[in-house]
């Protein structure tokens, strides 16, 4: 790597005109790091990211690479930069290896385009979660190693009251589905929200009230994810079966 960084902090970074972002880099490889507290106040609020991944200059171009050592802690979104002219897409490799790191965000794309919107790769483990907040789809790998955890529908704010020794984790308005182009799997965890009322309704067949995952490719089938499963509500309609299925 040309760039080597250790203990990073970045916080309270606000913008009326403009993206607000944590960091925005290359080719750099970063211990011990810790994003939160990037706002936009600006007419367009969604521009604000915890890290945006810039275009590389060749496929030599490492990246963004964090959390191989140390703890990592994301709160908000990653942009990758896009494949343009004879630059190459961002690349972001995010490890989540110890019990108190976590990512609270989304895996956002400058480009909708599969051969130009670049990878990013997330592995979690030894407790370490991802809050992910709304629907979500993620090009590139998900590890899910030992007693890791992806809470779909959860977002976390852990730098909220500053007076307050409690993070605070609030459950998020409506269904998550998340979906990842390749799935590596290891013993991780899922937590999964169905409401059975709705879900069972023949007034709500068409609609869907179970939080969902799915995957595209498996990289090894001798691992395992544990599905936890939190039920809501009661079967209107006397079933043993929901009308969709999780995966």
């Amino acid at each position: 790597y040309k760039r080597q960084v250790q203990n990073l902090d970045i916080s309270s970074i606000g913008s009326v005109n403009g993206r607000s972002i944590g960091l925005s880099a290359d080719n750099i490889e970063v211990s011990n790091i810790k994003i939160h507290s990037i706002e936009n106040q600006s007419e367009n609020n969604n521009e604000a990211f915890a890290i945006y991944a810039s275009r590389r200059s060749s496929t030599n171009d490492k990246g963004i690479n964090f959390g191989s050592k140390g703890s990592a802690i994301i709160e908000g979104n990653i942009l990758l930069s896009s494949k343009k002219e004879t630059e190459y897409a961002g690349l972001i490799n995010g490890n989540f290896l110890t019990e108190d790191s976590y990512f609270s965000g989304l895996t956002l794309y400058e480009s909708d385009e599969s051969e130009t919107k670049g990878n990013i790769n997330l592995t979690f483990d030894n407790g370490a979660k991802w809050y992910v907040p709304e629907s979500n789809s993620l090009n590139g790998t998900l590890t899910l190693k030992e007693d890791s955890e992806i809470l779909l529908g959860y977002e976390k704010d852990g730098f909220s009251n500053s007076l307050s020794s409690f993070d605070l984790v609030n459950r998020t308005d409506g269904y998550t589905h998340l979906s990842s182009s390749s799935l590596q799997a290891d013993n991780g965890n899922i937590r999964f929200n169905i409401d059975i009322g709705a879900e069972t309704d023949p007034k709500n067949v068409k609609s869907i009230q179970t939080d969902q995952f799915s995957f595209s490719d498996l990289i090894s089938d001798t691992g395992t994810i544990n599905a936890q499963i939190i039920l809501n509500g009661s079967d209107t309609n006397k079933q043993n079966y929901t009308n969709n299925w999780l995966i």
